[in-house]
This record gives structure tokens, C-alpha cells and sequence, in this order.
């Protein structure tokens, strides 16, 4: 199990399910207005978002990427971000993230 601690703060990666997560690097080719891909950092999912008990977990960070765009239909994940909220618990989105935070409302 993957399990990063800085400052004696813990983190867990979630995905729809356990396996090795694959990022990508957008950069701008020299001459070119638009970017590229390439591949990017790996990182393994210690749980399936189904797993995730609100209660254990004082933060969410929803990546961005392109991953929000299926994930922001994602029942359990919504239901998630949406008992972070009003428990005055951090919900914090990078880029595309914030999609999955307008459907959830």
C-alpha cells in the first residue's frame, strides 16, 4: 500500500478501482501554439473510491486532468465531496477538478 506522510499528515489515493494510476505531462512543443502529451508520474490507488469512509479522512483533492470528466459522473465520489462539505472539511480541486465539484453541487 502506497502511504506518503509530511508533517504528520497522511494521504491515501483513491480510484474507481485498485491498480497503478498513470499522469500525464502536457508541454509545449518549441514552434507550437498547442501542447502534447507524454507520459507522467505513476501512483498506485490504495482504495477504491466505494472504500472511502468521510469520517476517516480530514481533506479531498480531486485532480484534474482528464479523469474529471468521467469521474464527475461517479455516484459514490459525488456523495463523498458532498459529506466533505458541510462538515467544514477542505475541498480542494486542481484544474479540471473543479468539474467534479459543479456536479456535485
Amino acid at each position: 500500500m502506497h502511504h506518503s506522510q509530511e508533517a504528520c499528515v497522511s494521504m491515501k489515493t483513491a480510484a474507481p478501482v485498485r491498480r497503478r494510476l498513470n499522469f500525464l505531462m502536457h508541454d509545449i512543443e518549441p514552434g507550437c501554439d498547442t501542447y502534447v502529451e507524454r507520459p507522467g508520474y505513476c501512483l498506485d490507488a490504495d482504495l477504491r473510491i466505494s472504500e472511502v469512509a468521510t469520517g476517516d479522512y480530514d481533506i479531498i483533492l480531486l485532480f484534474g486532468g482528464r479523469a474529471p470528466e468521467y469521474l464527475r459522473n461517479h455516484v459514490a465520489l459525488l456523495e463523498i465531496v458532498r459529506d466533505f462539505d458541510p462538515g467544514g472539511k477542505w475541498v480542494l480541486a486542481v484544474f479540471h477538478g473543479i468539474q467534479i465539484l459543479v456536479t456535485a453541487g
